[in-house]
């Protein structure tokens, strides 16, 4: 793979590739947040470069990946095997949760940074990335969940709101989860009795 040691040779190599993408995949980070909710991009110059140019190289990414997918068209699931032009074999795909399609790296990595950012506790110590997991009362999980969805629907209607939109959208999502956790989690207690 060739590496790109400069800004400009990003941008030169995005605008050759950029040709027939739609507008919508041209836009820049900055120019989607001040789309989507009004605002400039809240993170200083630096970060808010290097972001535009991972989005940029993540773009070219995905078209690479694109076309490689396009070219495994080939390949062939009959219901019971799938068999590869490369002549490998495997069972079925049918009937398979496809999480690499149901989930987006975008909101995965972004929430990710969210909880590390709300790792810190009030008294100056980190908490294990899965402590919520431990168990968290579902009236908690719900109360809070309302008051974040509460922020998302005042930015939705461009109120004025406490939280930035994507901090909200996290924070909803981080109470969606630890509830559908403790449901599970009860669930799967239940059946061991």
């Amino acid at each position: 793979m060739t590496q790109i040691h400069s800004t400009r040779g990003v941008e030169k190599m995005m605008e050759q590739e950029a040709r027939d993408w739609p507008e919508e995949r041209r836009m820049t980070a900055a120019e989607i947040r001040k789309r989507d909710i009004g605002q400039e991009n809240p993170y200083p110059e630096k970060a808010r470069v290097a972001a535009a140019e991972a989005m940029k190289e993540g773009v070219r990414r995905a078209n690479v990946a694109d076309r490689l997918n396009n070219s495994a068209k080939q390949d062939i699931d009959d219901g019971r095997m799938r068999n590869f032009a490369t002549g490998a074999t495997r069972d079925t795909s049918e009937g398979k949760p496809d999480y690499e399609g149901f989930l987006s790296p975008l909101v995965i990595e972004r929430y990710g940074e969210y909880m590390n950012k709300h790792r810190k506790q009030a008294d100056g110590k980190l908490r294990d990335s899965d402590n919520w997991q431990k168990g968290i009362p579902r009236d908690t999980y719900m109360k809070s969940g309302w008051r974040h969805f509460f922020d998302w629907w005042k930015l939705h209607r461009t109120l004025p709101s406490s939280s930035l939109l994507e901090d909200a959208l996290c924070a909803l999502l981080f109470n969606v989860m630890g509830y559908l956790h403790e449901h599970l989690a009860a669930n799967w207690r239940r059946s061991l009795k």
